[in-house]
């Protein structure tokens, strides 16, 4: 976050790639399903956090 990308985007985080293609470059379709894609992969992860809590407890 602090490089702004990198060297040519190579360490930019996927979350600040979506904010810059929507309104920067107002790809607002390509946006859209790189949020739906960091809200599947967020859902996935919750759920393995939660069901490995689950078994810890």
């Amino acid at each position: 976050m602090t490089t702004g990308g990198g060297p040519l985007g190579s360490t930019e985080m996927l979350s600040t790639f979506t904010y810059k293609l929507a309104f920067s470059k107002y790809q607002f379709g390509t946006a859209s399903a790189a949020a739906v894609i960091v809200l599947v992969i967020s859902m996935i992860l919750a759920f393995f956090y939660v069901r490995a809590q689950k078994a810890r407890d």
